[in-house]
């Protein structure tokens, strides 16, 4: 007998939350707990504080590419109200039981705004691919920065030039396969398809854009850096290069709540292997889950004021 979609929705959340208990759980069995006590003891909260300051900044900047994508497909939204929108979105995140809930969320708003999908998800889809290509070019700098660190901007330049290589001589195939596609039942993912790469083609908007992925991509490094001075980790900047990117893939794979114990679990493994201790990755991980919380409650505060200015 199937289940019901809320059934379905309901068993999958505690499949997930059983998978961060259990992973969380075995790390603490096989860490120092000793060890990880004194780190949370040490921390400098003033630095913590900053940190989270640092992720407003960070969904800020996100805001501002997203206009940036609407502004090229003829939708003039303010500023603030994308702000407020991605802020929100964010908070969905933290408790949607899929990993594409603040997405959804964004896109149902600004179909408000547009009137049409058409508008909101071709915007998203571009936000993201630019968000993963720099988080590529970054775990690029990182392996050069620890396996040949002499040459860490050599191999980060090689990497990018591929990807440019790559995009240039893919981009008119693709669109052009998609020109040839009929309507039918997938007519409408098509047309969905042909305006994300409308947006990707080369214009000024997609340098931008991709420079503002880029530098979101390297502040989410600086701000985990900024965490491991706020817990008095020995962590280098250059290990953050290469463990931040490939932490932040491995976060997409939806078999936990929010990346809670994969997360710990992927940074004691990946840090332990630069010789930073199990504990000092296990507490950064944690650090990361905690923050996160605490940013989204800012979102939260915005989702309750519209809420009630809706009941008003």
């Amino acid at each position: 007998m199937a289940l019901a979609p809320h059934h379905r929705k309901r068993l999958i959340f505690l499949l997930k939350l059983a998978v961060s208990v259990v992973t969380i759980a075995l790390l603490v069995h096989l860490i120092d707990v000793d060890q990880v006590t004194a780190l949370v003891r040490r921390a400098r909260l003033e630095l913590l504080a900053l940190s989270a300051a640092a992720l407003i900044g960070q969904t800020a900047i996100s805001a501002f590419k997203w206009r940036l994508l609407l502004r090229a497909q003829g939708a003039d939204v303010g500023y603030p109200a994308l702000l407020q929108a991605y802020l929100i979105g964010d908070f969905v995140n933290l408790f949607a039981p899929g990993v594409v809930g603040g997405d959804a969320y964004r896109a149902a708003w600004l179909r408000q705004h547009t009137g049409t999908l058409g508008t909101a998800l071709p915007s998203i889809i571009v936000d993201r691919l630019t968000g993963l290509s720099a988080l590529l070019l970054v775990a690029s700098l990182g392996l050069g920065a620890i396996f040949l660190p002499r040459y860490a901007w050599a191999v980060g330049a090689a990497v990018l030039i591929a990807l440019v290589v790559g995009y240039l001589l893919a981009i008119g195939p693709v669109d052009r396969w998609l020109g040839r596609r009929p309507g039918g039942r997938l007519g409408g993912v098509v047309a969905m398809a042909r305006l994300a790469i409308g947006q990707i083609k080369p214009s000024r908007t997609l340098v931008a854009v991709g420079l503002l992925s880029l530098v979101f991509q390297f502040n989410t490094v600086a701000i985990l850096w900024l965490y491991a001075q706020a817990m008095r980790l020995s962590i280098d900047f250059s290990q953050l290069l290469l463990a931040v990117p490939t932490v932040s893939v491995l976060e997409m794979v939806p078999i936990s709540v929010n990346g809670i114990g994969l997360r710990e679990g992927a940074f004691s493994l990946l840090l332990g292997q630069m010789g930073v201790p199990a504990a000092q990755g296990f507490v950064l991980g944690l650090t990361v889950s905690v923050m996160r919380y605490v940013a989204g409650l800012v979102g939260g505060g915005l989702l309750l004021w519209r809420m009630a200015s809706r009941r008003d």
